[in-house]
């Protein structure tokens, strides 16, 4: 996937429950480290982190390795190129794209400020994985994007720019 333009971001080595369980920092900082051994071995130019549950600290230690972190749902849920914090990246899963078509997604896409970027979440395809969309749904949203005149990149490519 790396070799094709994707980003492969770390998500922990175990995806420990920082929401309803605390753990230490210093318990967060490894977690985070033995994922990008993995990682590393993957040829990418830039490294970014997700924390589990969107809740997580980012440390000295987490800037020190890592380029980017996405922090989960926000308000506003899109990033701005203008005021732009890569160790708080906001993303969007919008989990109705099979229940009640892409209407709401392609709604929210239309209604972006100029000079935003939006990062997708995506856990799963065709019935596999956490809340999946469906291969039509995907190749659905990709289609009104390239209608739209949408840039598609990745968290590289965005780093890259700025």
């Amino acid at each position: 996937m790396s070799k094709k333009g994707h980003n492969i971001g770390s998500h922990t080595f175990t995806h420990p429950d920082t929401k309803y369980k605390k753990i230490s920092e210093e318990k967060l900082e490894l977690e985070c480290l033995e994922s990008l051994k993995f990682i590393k071995q993957i040829n990418q130019e830039h490294y970014s982190l997700a924390f589990p549950y969107n809740t997580g600290k980012v440390t000295p230690s987490i800037k020190a390795n890592y380029d980017s972190v996405r922090l989960g749902w926000g308000d506003p849920i899109y990033n701005s190129t203008r005021n732009l914090n890569l160790y708080q990246i906001k993303s969007w899963s919008p989990e109705d794209m099979n229940k009640n078509g892409s209407k709401n997604v392609k709604k929210t896409i239309r209604n972006l400020p100029e000079n935003s970027w939006l990062v997708f979440n995506l856990h799963g395809l065709d019935g596999e994985g956490w809340q999946p969309w469906s291969s039509k749904s995907l190749k659905d949203l990709l289609d009104f994007i390239e209608e739209q005149s949408i840039n598609i990149g990745n968290i590289s490519e965005i780093i890259n720019l700025i």
